[in-house]
C-alpha cells in the first residue's frame, strides 16, 4: 500500500481528523501527511527524501528544521539519530506545554519493530537516550535476532540452545 492511500483510508473514516496529524513513509519511499486544520498552536511540516517529520503545539515553526537537522547531523543507529534529532527540538523550543514523552516507531521487513517509549518521564529525552543504548549492547541484540519478523514470520527456529 503506498503511503498516500494509507493516510486516505486511515484518515477518511476518522471523524477527528481535524485534530490529529498522520505521517506515512512506505517501502519505496513514497511519503503522505496529513496534518488536521484544528492542530495548534503552531504545525509545522517537512517531507524529505526517504524522510516525513511534523509536529504541532510547537513553541515555534523552527522546531521541526532543528529536528530534522539533528537526525541528519547524528551520527550511530537510526534510533540515535532520531534521538539527537528530538535532542534538537528540546534546545529550539519543542512543545509549549513542556517535553512530557518520547517515542519512535521503527518497523523494517528483516528486523523485528524498534519502539521505545518514554511517557511522563521527568526527564523523557535522557531516559530515553538510555533505553537506546541498552537496546544496543550485545545480549539484546542477540535476544532480539531470535524474535519474529516480517520475512521470517516464525523468528529464528534454527537456534540451538545451550
Amino acid at each position: 500500500l503506498k503511503a498516500e492511500a494509507a493516510v486516505d483510508y486511515v484518515s477518511k473514516t476518522d471523524n477527528g481528523k481535524e485534530d490529529k496529524q498522520l505521517l506515512g513513509l512506505d517501502i519505496n519511499a513514497s511519503r503522505a501527511m496529513l496534518s488536521g486544520n484544528k492542530n495548534m498552536p503552531v504545525v509545522s511540516e517537512i517531507v524529505a527524501e526517504n524522510c516525513v517529520l511534523a509536529g504541532n503545539m510547537l513553541r515555534n515553526k523552527p522546531v521541526i528544521e532543528a529536528c530534522y537537522e539533528g537526525y541528519l547531523n547524528g551520527w550511530g543507529s537510526l534510533p540515535k539519530r532520531l534521538c539527537k534529532g528530538l535532542q534538537m527540538v528540546a534546545k529550539e523550543g519543542g512543545d509549549f506545554r513542556g517535553l512530557q514523552s518520547a517515542t519512535i516507531l521503527i518497523i523494517l521487513l528483516n528486523a523485528p519493530p524498534v519502539d521505545p517509549r518514554i511517557d511522563f518521564g521527568e526527564s523523557p529525552l535522557m531516559d530515553w537516550d538510555r533505553l537506546i543504548q541498552l537496546s544496543e549492547t550485545k545480549n539484546y541484540l542477540e535476544w532480539v535476532g531470535e524474535l519474529p519478523t516480517h520475512q521470517w514470520p516464525q523468528g529464528n527456529i534454527f537456534r540451538t540452545w545451550n
